[in-house]
């Protein structure tokens, strides 16, 4: 290295900051996961880069392979259990949890007694200690030792439901945060819809025991254009607009998201040179193919979930297929990329079941028309699970059930 003596020597400040940890948050995936997964985004969304997580659902304390990898390529510094209390699981399941007053099961007024003094007691959750263990397992995340010869212990196991208390940085205590209304998903909204729509924008009020939302034929269907083609088509409907105090009028596409919150301070880096991952479309039911898409959102940025209400079907006509199949379409467009390859993958459906969806997804919405030419190779694991070096020695492959379909090879452009 040439140095000039002549030079005058001249000091800068340097400034050091905190970087926002990296998380997985393990979550119970069985029949009551759109609560689970809703509450598991409100928790995250009280915490300085909640935005940036992932999700992890558990079965019996059983985790997908997949999800192995996917947990596995995003290096989290700390692997977390949600923490749900008595309140919490009787939303999600009412009068299921025994509860005892005075040596005997506590019912009607009694119950409810007791959820109201004592709900906010944490429910013991040993399988899902069990998943989280395993998540750890194929991670590396932050762990310490008081003293040489002790063993090492993991600091940060657990994200308390309720936003409250914890290790990790909360939203609140950031400085500088810009107030008014946001984007962020209703409590009462559940199912697929609910799940999804908290997904794409968080959520800042605690969800609730919830159904489908009550929205107009119209209101509904440009929510799903809004959710599939990730905010640049459609409008969200009012009432998904969170007003911190009294309301105002503002337009929901002009809006921040309860993510944003937890963005404070924070800028995207990424490497321009290095090989985007492709384009994941993920089908099924399942907590598990909700949290691969979500997952990859994280890890590539461009994923989507396909419940099996979004999934396009050759025997349907009506105005909603019509716009899910257009969306579908040009999903994975990207000007920058535009050989960049879809795939289409599962951790629930059989290899049949994701061949016909293939086959739909094929199919021309225009008689007439030229297919989009997507080119079928049925293969088994995430296949491209490779881009992230996601497998390590030691890590299940992936079972012949968790099937992939590569579905395009070509320019979206010369291909239509």
């Amino acid at each position: 290295m040439l140095v000039d003596a002549a030079a005058q020597s001249d000091y800068v400040n340097a400034r050091m900051t905190l970087r926002p940890a990296r998380v997985a948050v393990v979550f119970d995936g069985g029949n009551d996961w759109h609560y689970w997964a809703r509450l598991a985004i409100y928790a995250v969304c009280q915490v300085w880069g909640g935005a940036g997580f992932i999700l992890i659902p558990h079965r019996q304390g059983e985790v997908e392979v997949s999800l192995l990898q996917a947990a596995s390529a995003y290096d989290p510094d700390h692997v977390v259990l949600l923490r749900v209390t008595v309140r919490h699981f009787e939303v999600a399941r009412p009068g299921v949890l025994p509860l005892v007053l005075y040596g005997r099961p506590a019912t009607g007024t009694e119950r409810q007694w007791l959820i109201d003094t004592a709900g906010r007691t944490v429910v013991n959750d040993p399988l899902g200690e069990k998943a989280r263990q395993a998540v750890a397992d194929v991670c590396s995340p932050y762990r310490r030792r008081i003293t040489a010869g002790e063993a090492w212990f993991e600091e940060v196991t657990v994200l308390n439901a309720d936003g409250t208390g914890g290790r990790l940085t909360p939203v609140s205590g950031l400085e500088g945060l810009s107030g008014g209304s946001r984007l962020a998903a209703p409590a009462d909204w559940g199912g697929h819809v609910g799940v999804a729509v908290a997904a794409r924008c968080g959520a800042l009020v605690e969800p609730a025991a919830g159904g489908p939302p009550q929205v107009g034929d119209e209101e509904g269907l440009d929510l799903v254009r809004w959710l599939l083609s990730d905010g640049r088509r459609g409008t969200p409907p009012y009432s998904m607009i969170w007003h911190p105090a009294a309301a105002v009028s503002v337009l929901p596409s002009e809006l921040e998201t309860a993510f944003d919150l937890g963005r404070h301070g924070l800028s995207v880096i990424q490497r321009g040179f290095a090989a985007r991952g492709p384009a994941l479309l993920v089908a099924g039911d399942e907590a598990a193919d909700f949290a691969l898409a979500f997952a990859w959102d994280r890890l590539c940025g461009r994923s989507m979930w396909l419940p099996s209400q979004w999934q396009p079907d050759l025997t349907v006509n009506t105005g909603e297929m019509t716009t899910i199949r257009l969306l579908l379409g040009d999903f994975g467009s990207d000007p920058s990329s535009p050989d960049g390859p879809v795939q289409l993958t599962t951790t629930s459906l059989d290899t049949g079941k994701m061949t016909e969806l293939a086959g739909a997804l094929d199919a021309p919405l225009i008689p007439g028309r030229s297919p989009i030419a997507f080119h079928t190779v049925i293969s088994t694991g995430i296949g491209s699970a490779s881009h992230r070096q996601a497998h390590r020695p030691g890590l299940p492959r992936p079972t012949p059930r968790q099937a992939s379909i590569a579905l395009r090879t070509r320019s979206w452009r010369s291909a239509r």
